[in-house]
């Protein structure tokens, strides 16, 4: 049961729940009236990014693939082939936000591709990056860092459009 919306939770938490909701390819179960739900909540729960990511044909579950601590790494396949999701959780409880140098390899890209990268919440672009290069990165404690990567080539076959499709709500 997804919690967002909850006033006993920080939206770092919210962003938490509802990106590993999207890894797991899981239904949907909210814990909050959608009726009054506030409009931080509900543009969090209409996410276009991170629903694509839960909706992906593929429909293959995420898996965790590293933990270091208190800081786990999750990926899944996701469409066009070749791409991926993945979260990078931090399950610290208290303290101050936790700065990573990510890299995709850490993420189990191999070979020298480059990829575009893409912070899934905002939609906002990171770059083309290769497999070794360093990705910094930030995580809140108790939150989550989702990102999607797409080979070039793969984009470069079906074109550079987003992967999500933005859609205005009332």
């Amino acid at each position: 049961m997804i919690l967002v919306g909850n006033t006993g939770l920080s939206y770092q938490q919210w962003q938490a729940q509802m990106a590993m909701w999207a890894m797991m390819a899981a239904p949907l179960f909210l814990s909050e009236d959608l009726r009054t739900v506030s409009p931080e909540a509900r543009a969090l729960i209409q996410n276009p990014g991170v629903i694509a990511i839960n909706q992906d044909p593929l429909g293959i579950m995420g898996k965790r693939i590293w933990q270091h601590g208190q800081i786990e790494a999750w990926i899944r396949p996701v469409t066009p082939v070749g791409s991926y999701a993945a979260a990078v959780l931090n399950l610290n409880i208290g303290g101050a936000q936790t700065a990573l140098n990510l890299t995709l390899a850490s993420l189990g890209v191999k070979g020298q591709d480059a990829y575009n990268v893409t912070e899934v919440f905002s939609g906002k672009p990171l770059g083309k990056v290769t497999a070794t290069q360093n990705l910094p990165i930030s995580v809140d404690t108790n939150s989550v860092f989702l990102l999607k990567y797409t080979k070039l080539s793969v984009l470069k076959k079906y074109g550079k459009k987003p992967f999500f499709k933005v859609v205005k709500t009332n």
